[in-house]
């Protein structure tokens, strides 16, 4: 009998896969992301609030669902994707957004909406 094993990603290996963005990486492995109707409609509807929030004060930057995170220093092999998330011009040091295919420092605030 044989074992399989599955594979065990880098956030980087991760990130080059063609559908990552359906998934988020768990210690090295792929997470599907499952997301239902309400969920999107609801993280849309905070996204949103936020957009108009920022047009008005431009104090930072804005992200919609699916930004790949990699902020844990510890767990170097996990990528969550939230469903937004803002991080000031002051914390991330620059008024532009940051190159690379994941947001290396840690947000303000992280939206994340329980699927239901």
């Amino acid at each position: 009998m044989s074992t399989a094993v599955a594979a065990r990603y880098s956030i980087e290996e991760f990130l080059e896969l063609p559908d990552a963005k359906n998934y988020e990486l768990v210690d090295g492995e792929l997470k599907e992301r499952e997301m239902s109707v309400n969920s999107v409609w609801t993280s849309g509807r905070v996204y949103g609030h936020l957009f108009l929030f920022l047009l008005r004060s431009p104090i930072g930057l804005l992200f919609p669902d699916g930004l790949p995170l990699a902020i844990f220093p510890d767990r170097p092999r996990y990528s969550p994707r939230p469903d937004g998330a803002y991080i000031s011009f002051q914390r991330l040091g620059q008024e532009s957004v940051p190159a690379g295919g994941s947001l290396r420092v840690a947000p303000e605030l992280v939206v994340e909406v329980v699927s239901t």
